[in-house]
């Protein structure tokens, strides 16, 4: 198929001037010369068609093969968007980018350090991913090569890289130290703001202050002075997996349930009809809050907690949804195995 709207015409306009080309050589070699060369020609097509290609032969692939994991619906492991030009999917060790929707044409990046892509941020315009050989890189300008910017955390795993109002945040397993917690990135490197104990999941900005969800507690505050704040979550089992800040309130995904914060108070309350599911990710848009479970399921639910809704016909069951992504209408879903989903009506319909 041509690629643009001249391709067909190209074509037509060669196989005129290679049949003009043939004519000529007939007439200069004497009538009937030229039929009688093309029915030799058919002759030997067909026999060679007949007994296949011998051993040895090349025959063109259908398939592109490369040292690294093929960009599949069935292996897309993570997504990040990138200044709303492009999107960015994690394969094992490699990065891909798409400058269309994820359908379209990917491209590979160069791997950072060999190792897995744990996180992935946009920062000041730059992507930016930790990964768990233990350091944080930077993509230069031309797109072709990772600059470590890890000096500070390097050796730790990184779990989340957040670009926020305060800065670049990053938070890491501690590896052998079990020195844990989370740090924000300066020209000099990266600065420790303490939580050293807790395994620091993820962080949201809301413009005035940090939303921080760890395994063990919830805090809220300004960089590096941040208060626990966690009245009404599980005894014990509180193990915060995701937060989305909306207007109303904050959301937390729980290993047992979702929970809402509302603005202005200081008491978590569990959503109804979603207290026994492990809740993996969470994203919002303008109307809905969306969270994805371990079980394959997103639901949808008003900022307020009200409303609660499956969302998530068209994604197969007994699958993990790791990533949720919302920008508009468009909500894109990740899950384990079974690729990427898209809705473009608010999670109505997820295919």
């Amino acid at each position: 198929m041509p690629r643009n709207g001249t391709g067909g015409a190209e074509s037509e306009d060669l196989a005129r001037e290679k049949a003009e080309q043939e004519r000529a050589k007939g007439e200069k070699i004497g009538p009937g010369a030229s039929e009688a060369k093309e029915g030799k020609r058919g002759k030997k097509e067909e026999r060679e068609s007949a007994k296949g290609p011998g051993p040895g032969a090349s025959q063109r692939p259908t398939v592109a093969t490369a040292p690294r994991p093929a960009l599949t619906a069935a292996s897309r492991r993570g997504l990040v968007p990138l200044v709303f030009l492009a999107v960015v999917a994690v394969v094992g060790t490699a990065l891909y980018v798409s400058k269309r929707r994820p359908s379209g044409d990917w491209r590979e990046l160069p791997s950072p350090d060999g190792k897995a892509v744990q996180a992935l941020a946009v920062y000041k315009g730059e992507l930016v991913a930790g990964t768990s050989g233990g350091s944080v890189y930077k993509l230069d300008e031309a797109g072709q090569k990772w600059v470590d910017v890890g000096e500070g955390i390097r050796g730790r795993t990184l779990i989340c890289l957040r670009s926020t109002g305060v800065g670049l945040l990053a938070t890491f397993d501690g590896n052998k130290d079990k020195s844990y917690g989370y740090a924000v990135y300066a020209p000099e490197g990266w600065r420790r703001l303490g939580l050293d104990t807790y395994v620091v999941q993820t962080v949201q900005d809301d413009g005035v202050q940090l939303h921080i969800g760890a395994y063990g507690a919830y805090f809220v505050g300004r960089m590096g002075n941040v208060e626990e704040m966690n009245r009404g979550l599980p005894d014990g089992r509180i193990y915060i997996n995701a937060i989305q800040v909306v207007r109303e309130g904050v959301f937390a995904g729980l290993g047992e349930g979702l929970y809402f914060l509302r603005d202005g108070t200081d008491e978590w309350k569990r959503i109804a009809g979603l207290k026994l599911q492990d809740i993996h990710t969470l994203s919002s848009d303008a109307h809905y809050v969306f969270a994805g479970t371990t079980t394959s399921e997103v639901f949808r639910l008003m900022h307020d907690g009200s409303g609660v809704a499956r969302a998530n016909q068209g994604i197969p069951p007994l699958d993990i949804v790791q990533v949720l992504s919302a920008s508009g209408t468009k909500i894109i879903a990740v899950t384990k195995r079974g690729g990427i989903w898209i809705s473009v009506d608010e999670g109505a319909h997820l295919g």
